[in-house]
C-alpha cells in the first residue's frame, strides 16, 4: 500500500470502498467471492427446482452462510488492506452493508 494512503483519514464508506478496490488483492478477493456466491445459488436453485421439499429448507440453511462467508472474508479483507488507515465507525458501518448487500441482491436478481 502506498505511504500516502496509510496518512489518510477515511470519514465515506464510499471512499473505502474505493481504497480497496484500488487494490489487485481486494478486486480477486471480490470476484472469487461473487463466483462463490453464483456457484452457490446456481446449485441450490437446480436442487430445489425439484418437488422435494427436503431441498427448499436446505436453502433456508445455505443461502445465509453463504451471506455470512461472503461478509467475513470480504470484511477482513477490507481490515487487512485498510490496517494503516484511520477509518470512522461510520465508514466502516457503511462497508459492512455494502459488503452484506451484494450477495444478498446476487440471490434477489439470480
Amino acid at each position: 500500500m502506498e505511504k500516502e494512503d496509510s496518512k489518510k483519514d477515511v470519514n465515506s464508506g464510499w471512499e473505502l470502498f474505493k481504497i480497496c478496490l484500488g487494490s489487485r488483492t481486494f478486486d480477486l478477493l471480490l470476484v472469487l467471492m461473487m463466483m462463490f456466491v453464483w456457484c452457490g445459488i446456481a446449485s441450490l436453485r437446480d436442487a430445489v427446482s425439484g418437488k422435494d421439499t427436503t431441498m427448499s429448507l436446505l436453502a433456508i440453511y445455505v443461502w445465509p452462510i453463504l451471506i455470512i462467508v461472503f461478509f467475513v472474508v470480504m470484511f477482513s479483507g477490507m481490515k487487512l488492506i485498510t490496517r494503516g488507515i484511520k477509518k470512522s465507525k461510520t465508514s466502516v458501518a457503511v462497508f459492512a452493508m455494502i459488503a452484506a448487500a451484494i450477495p444478498v441482491l446476487m440471490i434477489i436478481i439470480l
